[in-house]
């Protein structure tokens, strides 16, 4: 899938970045990679954001209202709405 069905494209290119796959955990991201930055019970996925852009995450799901640098930035108030479309 490219990353263009899950965001509207922005006129840089970004949307037709093939994307490989999606990852909640920072640890399993891989070039191409959509992180999902969710709130959890223990861990707040938004601390990673930083780590999944540096592993290769070519856009990240998270709340808005957050500054996203390096990646695509999809904002959603129930980010895991689009982790499941993404499925």
């Amino acid at each position: 899938m490219k990353l263009g069905a899950l965001i509207n494209s922005d006129g840089t290119g970004a949307g037709e970045r093939q994307v490989t796959g999606f990852a909640i955990d920072h640890r399993k991201v891989a070039p191409g990679t959509v992180f999902g930055a969710f709130e959890g019970a223990r861990v707040n996925g938004e601390d990673y954001i930083a780590d999944a852009i540096r592993s290769g995450a070519i856009a990240i799901v998270a709340r808005p209202g957050l500054h996203i640098e390096g990646a695509a930035y999809i904002a959603n108030a129930n980010p895991r709405d689009d982790r499941d479309r993404a499925r």
